[in-house]
């Protein structure tokens, strides 16, 4: 009986908690909307070293481990440079002349306007265009929630977008209409993992 009691006791304890968890998470989810909707975004972290003066900094076995591939896939050109990070990567198909393919990542030249523009663009395709959404053409929230991430796939790449920057952050892969012997697959496998770096980036240099 008495353990009855504690039970009925504690009961609506834990409905009541389990309630404020589920209100809480379908409070997000409808904030994350609201966001993708006006393109608005909160007030943003700083991301100066990513979006401003960048430096890569970055050696085979931290992309290796992000990307989840063999360390012995990646190596580093000899044309690379300190403000641009390249690496070659194996695995995921060859250029005309047998080259393996190249990812790189680094900030490009814009303005607030125009990021805010871009956002709202996107977002307004994503909305209306069927098209566009088929083509892989879409636009998200980055996990850090402050800024945006574009993918264009028929160019093989991505951009870390925020309106509070001058800048915006190319990340490319390249495309299985270029590279022979890529397949659909792996261009799909490809785009996710340069997906899961880029979230990485925001998350690295956010202050």
């Amino acid at each position: 009986m008495k353990k009855l009691i504690i039970s009925l006791v504690l009961l609506p304890i834990v409905v009541s908690c389990g309630e404020r968890k589920k209100n809480e998470y379908k409070n997000e989810q409808q904030e994350i909307v609201n966001k993708e909707e006006t393109g608005a975004i909160l007030a943003s972290g700083d991301y100066s070293s990513l979006l401003g003066d960048y430096t890569c900094g970055m050696d085979i076995a931290e992309v290796a481990k992000i990307l989840e591939v063999p360390a012995s896939n990646l190596s580093i050109p000899k044309y690379a440079t300190p403000e641009k990070c390249m690496f070659e990567l194996k695995g995921y198909g060859e250029d005309a002349l047998g080259g393996v393919t190249i990812i790189g990542w680094a900030p490009s030249k814009n303005s607030k306007a125009d990021n805010k523009n871009e956002i709202n663009t996107y977002l307004k395709n994503q909305r209306k265009l069927t098209s566009a959404v088929t083509m892989g053409m879409g636009i998200v929230l980055a996990d850090t929630k402050d800024c945006y991430l574009a993918f264009q796939p028929a160019h093989g790449r991505i951009i870390i977008i925020n309106e509070h920057y001058d800048n915006m952050f190319l990340l490319y892969y390249g495309t299985n209409r270029t590279l022979k012997s890529r397949t659909v697959e792996q261009q799909k496998e490809l785009q996710e993992k340069m997906t899961v770096l880029a979230n990485y980036l925001l998350k690295k240099h956010r202050k």
